[in-house]
């Protein structure tokens, strides 16, 4: 609560080696608690909005090389085939500034903004391509279902919520360098209120959870919609050139 006696946010985790209370909490934010408040006691489950876009955050060196004003907005890395972002003409490359009148800061706000959108709205949204900002009209699609936990940007109740990760393609594979023999799924995102955050890194490979072999996201989603909050979860991760285990829990 701030001081004013408002709620602001609500008490998921705190940081502590001991299993005492160290001085530092984490909350989720109460505007989304009410997000999923609403939707819950409307429909009887979550609906969140969904671009269909891989996103990555603005450093230095590519706001300059995309010829941008500030180092703000959300990279577009990748676009889903047949998504919303796509059916509105957003391509590769695009850097998302503005979303529903209000400026993109970063990947993570603009994913908490388009989870908070309704389906079927309709958005204005501003891209920067090629030096020129461009408006692009879109309707905002309904996160698939089958993508819940793979992307799980906002599954709290999860350990692994908040890591987003896709298939080994042929072209990441080239791109990435990663070697034939090395098997798994590659972490596109991760939210930085998550668990994961600080232990694992956008390009990672997860190979194992707790000792079982990750081929691909169906493997992932089966082992991940079991995990909770609470779990300690051991995972084998390729990460440039070399096999690293990383430990996680909340």
């Amino acid at each position: 609560m701030n001081i004013k006696g408002e709620l602001v946010g609500i008490n998921t985790a705190i940081f502590s080696t001991s299993g005492g209370y160290q001085g530092i909490g984490f909350a989720i934010p109460a505007n989304m608690a009410k997000s999923v408040m609403k939707s819950l006691i409307k429909g009887g489950k979550v609906i969140r909005g969904w671009l269909g876009v891989t996103i990555q955050p603005v450093s230095e060196d590519i706001a300059e090389h995309f010829k941008l004003k500030e180092q703000k907005g959300a990279l577009v890395a990748e676009v889903v085939e047949d998504s919303p972002a796509e059916k509105a003409g957003i391509k590769r490359g695009d850097v998302i500034v503005r979303y529903d009148g209000r400026d993109v800061e970063d990947p993570d706000h603009l994913r908490n903004m388009v989870a908070a959108t309704p389906p079927d709205s309709k958005v204005e949204t501003v891209v920067s391509r090629d030096g020129k900002e461009k408006n692009i009209l879109m309707k905002i699609g309904e996160l698939p279902s089958e993508l819940k936990i793979a992307s799980g940007a906002y599954d709290f109740d999860n350990v692994l919520g908040g890591v987003s990760v896709q298939d080994i393609t042929p072209d990441l594979r080239r791109s990435l360098n990663i070697p034939q023999r090395v098997s798994g799924v590659i972490v596109n995102a991760v939210d930085s209120q998550s668990a994961a955050a600080g232990v694992l890194k956008r390009e990672d490979v997860i190979i194992e959870i707790n000792r079982k072999n990750i081929r691909n996201t169906s493997d992932y989603r089966k082992v991940a919609s079991k995990m909770r909050s609470g779990d300690r979860i051991l995972l084998l991760v390729y990460r440039g050139g070399s096999t690293i285990y990383v430990a996680l829990s909340d």
